[in-house]
């Protein structure tokens, strides 16, 4: 019996082939967890990149390598309305290390990345390949994946990665295809899985800490740089401020990078925190007693994640490996979806312009999407109010033409990020760039630490709850912020609060007394803060490295050189 992926009430029902899933006895459908430890020592993934053309001529390009291990790490308390505890499947994090197969140099420095919200470890694919080709590979990333990307059901995705044939993921997603003898069971509706409320930030401090701890103890304060984008901005620099059994994080950090997000806000109050939670950058409003009761995730624009796989199946297209992106999209399940998205039914498109209007500033619903990728073509376009945005949005008009899609670099003055390149982003590693299933808990928790003021006592929940974000007033690494001009941060208050709250650079450190001043350059400045125009969210981790308007990769390569010394040697277990 084929079943529906409920993806916006009841609309999504000529969409996609599914079943509005209740979990199983263990939560779970059984293929998330497939070959959960199996690509812990598999041979590297392979990725050529080029070095600029000012790089020393006597140094072969550098291959840049990436791979994947997966870690347990401890259980999560049950809900304690529901009692429903996280099937112990979901007790993994995953790992994603990039690194140069032929380096130039010994390691400097190791970036680790921690991802926005419903985004996983895959997203940082094109800042990792840039920092480690500018630096001659002695710069690796380490991007860190959050337990909630092993609810994802990818296996029409990896089947047709595995066999070059795209029309498995559609076949499998939207017609009930058995790959395996599985079928997909459809997306966790949002008010079923009860046990992410406890999924907040005093567990993902611990685990964030155990892969830090992979890096020798002595070679952390000068090697290691702690980066966050969007919803993990915030995240990261309340690590920083975090009391580890009286250690201080910041003393285990070289520099903190924060990208699109983050900034000092005012925190929760406990009320606010069980009964109204707060919006913060995800337009979320739900308090921990709603949540323990309704157990949602993450639901971008109100959507389940059928959002997610829609942008899967187009990445399949728009990346080129099954077809020409030139040639217009066929497939029912893609169509109808962006005919959803759009709220414009019967659209033709080629596969990289039905891409682009999923996830281009001028016509993506999903503002946690945006990005600068060029400009549709072939038709007219016009403004409507996109019900699912909540504003005005651009669309295409016409019914009988084919669309097809301008490049970044093909439009006048040209935009900031490759379509190309962003399918692959979406597409790379084992869960993809995507997160399924973001557990609300944690950006409540983040809401109620915004103030990055807990005070160690009993007297503040926050300090019940585990969250041990108490040492800001001490934390003296020193700091990258930057700042897409639309995107996620509204108001340059909430950076200056923050810089204003830090001491200046500490002890033992290469720019040890340095103050908290912008205006000085890299190696003088203990804040380094970036405005750039013109970028849109997800241009901060994907703008191509040769647009011409570099306000992230030299700027972050010089903050790592600038605030690392010697060398690290390490390795993921």
């Amino acid at each position: 019996m084929k079943h529906i992926i409920k993806i916006l009430l009841a609309l999504v029902s000529a969409a996609l082939l599914g079943s509005a899933c209740q979990l199983n006895t263990t939560g779970l459908p059984e293929n998330h967890l497939n070959n959960l430890n199996n690509d812990a020592g598999t041979d590297a993934d392979i990725i050529d990149a080029e070095p600029d053309a000012d790089a020393d001529a006597m140094h072969d390009p550098i291959v840049v390598a990436t791979e994947t291990r997966t870690y347990p790490v401890a259980a999560t308390p049950a809900n304690p309305v529901s009692g429903e505890t996280a099937p112990s499947e979901t007790q993994f994090i995953r790992v994603q290390r990039y690194y140069a197969e032929n380096p130039w140099g010994p390691t400097r420095a190791i970036v680790l990345a921690y991802p926005g919200a419903q985004l996983g470890a895959g997203s940082y694919r094109t800042i990792a390949e840039t920092l480690i080709e500018r630096s001659g590979g002695t710069i690796e990333l380490w991007a860190y994946e959050r337990r909630g990307n092993l609810l994802e059901d990818r296996t029409g995705v990896d089947a047709a990665l595995a066999s070059g044939d795209a029309s498995l993921a559609f076949d499998y997603y939207g017609e009930g295809l058995e790959i395996d003898g599985k079928t997909f069971g459809g997306v966790i509706p949002g008010d079923t899985p009860t046990f992410m409320s406890e999924w907040g930030l005093a567990q993902e401090a611990a685990d964030l800490k155990m892969v830090l701890d992979f890096i020798p103890e002595d070679r952390r304060k000068s090697s290691v740089i702690l980066m966050g984008f969007s919803l993990g901005s915030p995240v990261i620099g309340q690590f920083a401020a975090w009391d580890f059994d009286g250690k201080k994080a910041s003393d285990y950090l070289a520099g903190v990078v924060m990208l699109d997000g983050g900034g000092l806000r005012r925190s929760l109050t406990e009320d606010q925190y069980h009964e109204e939670g707060c919006v913060g950058s995800l337009g979320l409003k739900v308090g921990l007693d709603q949540l323990r009761e309704a157990g949602p995730y993450v639901q971008e624009l109100g959507l389940d994640s059928g959002i997610w796989i829609a942008l899967d199946l187009a990445a399949l297209r728009a990346s080129g490996r099954f077809n020409d992106p030139r040639d217009e999209v066929q497939d029912r399940v893609l169509k109808n979806l962006i005919g959803i998205f759009l709220d414009k039914p019967d659209l033709r498109l080629t596969a990289r312009a039905a891409l682009s209007v999923l996830a281009d500033d001028n016509f993506a619903p999903a503002i946690v999407m945006r990005a600068g990728l060029g400009m549709i073509e072939g038709g007219p376009v016009e403004e409507y109010h996109s019900e699912l945005a909540g504003e005005t949005l651009l669309r295409p008009s016409s019914t009988e033409v084919l669309y097809s899609w301008l490049d970044y670099d093909q439009t006048d003055p040209p935009e900031l990020s490759s379509v190309e390149e962003m399918a692959e982003l979406i597409l790379s590693g084992p869960t993809g760039a995507m997160e399924w299933y973001s557990p609300v808990r944690l950006n409540l928790d983040v809401c109620a630490c915004d103030g990055l003021d807990v005070r160690p006592s009993d007297d503040d929940y926050r300090w019940r709850m585990g969250m041990r974000v108490t040492r800001n007033a001490e934390m003296d690494a020193p700091v990258l912020f930057f700042f897409a001009e639309y995107g996620e941060i509204w108001d340059l208050a909430f950076i200056n609060n923050y810089m204003n709250s830090l001491p200046p650079v500490g002890p033992g450190r290469p720019n040890a007394g340095a103050e908290r001043d912008p205006a000085l350059p890299p190696h003088l400045t203990g804040f380094s803060r970036i405005i750039a125009p013109r970028y849109h969210h997800m241009d901060s981790i994907l703008a191509a490295p040769e647009t011409g308007n570099d306000y992230l990769y030299e700027p972050l390569l010089d903050f790592i050189l600038a605030n690392t010394e010697g060398t690290v040697s390490a390795s993921l277990p």
